[in-house]
């Protein structure tokens, strides 16, 4: 059996229809509940985006025990794992962070990567000389904008992006689905991709760029500051709620994008798929912005941030199933290693292993 994950980074589950979200049109999404198992009772384990992807490399909870980091010689890396037993790994990702200073050592072990630059503070293109938005200054974004204009304007033409098929998210599932492809011999494999939007800046091309904001201000909040909600207005948080509402529906075309090609390339019927997040994001719930924490004045972790989208799709199983155990994202490791080595992950219960099999399963 080959596995696929993938990791779409600050997906709330409530902007999703098979959660009950009905603001966006996420058909794909939909259709991959549909076809597999859809989990209500999935959690966050470790928080936020580096110690969530240290939980599902190596199976083991993170935090508390230490904040944002690398993987350290003694863990039994997923990849590192997998390869030792002959499965062939990929990691396609344009999150920066899993090559960044302090933390970057994410890619190592695969057999095959390939990072997509460019996202956010990703620094790639120099942002130096006369870097201008090309619309008024903005005194409530994030003073991150000046890479990621450096990092985007050569496939943009002012504000707007030239192409869709210019994004970070169709670029990453397009690679996603030439990995497959290029690849369709190897058996059995594992690729992990790791996929940044809808994170912010929320910075979607048109028609997504307008369709969930019927009168976007001047001053367009691409890339709002953390903390109190208070900062903005109310047309500027709806203006925030809309950009990030059409971030999420382009997530949800090029994932589906991705399903079509695994059709057509026949995986559908050897390929177990896990889609799921690290975690969630505030647009002025509970009087706050962004990714709750002590820095921020509120460390709570509210249902928007920890309940997250939970998705399985195995060929064996049957589709359109919700269940209701306590699932997390630590259980991945362990899942993905009972799926590979052909044991009883599928058939009517599609149950996700949990992380205290882990030692037996890398035995």
């Amino acid at each position: 059996m080959n596995v696929i994950v993938v990791l779409i980074d600050t997906l709330r589950r409530d902007y999703l229809s098979p959660y009950g979200g009905t603001r966006v049109a996420t058909p794909n999404f939909q259709r991959l509940a549909d076809m597999g198992t859809t989990f209500d009772n999935a959690y966050l384990t470790s928080y936020p985006c580096m110690p969530a992807r240290r939980d599902l490399w190596t199976g083991r909870y993170e935090f508390p025990w230490r904040g944002w980091g690398p993987l350290e010689p003694g863990d039994h890396a997923l990849p590192v794992v997998l390869s030792a037993a002959g499965v062939h790994t990929g990691l396609i990702t344009d999150h920066y962070h899993l090559f960044e200073h302090g933390s970057g050592n994410y890619h190592f072990g695969f057999e095959s990567w390939e990072f997509i630059r460019g996202q956010e503070k990703d620094a790639w293109r120099l942002a130096a000389g006369d870097v201008r938005w090309p619309g008024p200054e903005f005194s409530k974004i994030h003073r991150g904008w000046r890479q990621y204009w450096a990092n985007t304007a050569p496939w943009r033409d002012g504000l707007s992006w030239r192409s869709e098929e210019y994004t970070f998210a169709a670029r990453t599932f397009c690679a996603a689905a030439e990995w497959v492809d290029a690849n369709r011999d190897a058996q059995p494999f594992f690729l992990l991709i790791d996929c940044f939007d809808p994170h912010e800046p929320f910075d979607p091309p048109e028609p997504y760029r307008r369709r969930y904001e019927d009168h976007p201000g001047e001053e367009r909040m691409l890339w709002p500051i953390y903390g109190p909600a208070s900062r903005y207005s109310d047309a500027e948080l709806r203006d925030v709620r809309g950009l990030y509402a059409g971030e999420v529906a382009l997530v949800d075309t090029w994932l589906g994008y991705f399903l079509d090609r695994l059709e057509r390339l026949g995986r559908l019927n050897d390929t177990m798929l896990i889609v799921t997040t690290d975690h969630g994001h505030l647009f002025g719930e509970h009087g706050m912005i962004g990714k709750p924490s002590t820095v921020h004045g509120d460390s709570n972790l509210y249902q928007e941030i920890a309940a997250v989208p939970f998705f399985v799709y195995h060929p064996d199983a049957l589709g359109g199933q919700r269940r209701s155990e306590l699932v997390q994202p630590v259980d991945i490791y362990p899942t993905v290693l009972a799926a590979i080595q052909g044991r009883g992950v599928g058939g009517q219960g599609c149950l996700l292993y949990t992380s205290d099999a882990a030692d037996d399963l890398t035995r």
